[in-house]
């Protein structure tokens, strides 16, 4: 599925698959909503130890922090123009 800027939009579990390769600690997305549908990813958030060598599991939280609610997540589009933001 596309939206009118030509982004694909993913469901947050396949969004979930490439970060696994980076690390299998808890991390979390935010998202901008643009419709009860769809929202653009905003920010990924990885958690360091004190050393910042080590990937540690950022604090669990429902705060789904604007990517839909728990049981029923948007899809998210992966911007790819700058002022994406600033509609």
């Amino acid at each position: 599925m596309f939206s009118q800027y030509d982004e694909e939009a993913y469901k947050m579990t396949h969004l979930l698959i490439p970060l696994r390769r980076v690390t299998t600690k808890n991390i979390y997305i935010s998202c901008t909503p643009k419709n009860i549908s769809f929202a653009f990813l905003k920010e990924i958030y990885f958690y360091l130890d004190k050393t910042m060598r080590r990937f540690v599991d950022c604090p669990v939280s429902l705060d789904t922090r604007g990517c839909g609610l728990i049981n029923n997540p948007r899809e998210i589009i992966i911007p790819i123009k700058s002022n994406i933001y600033h509609l």
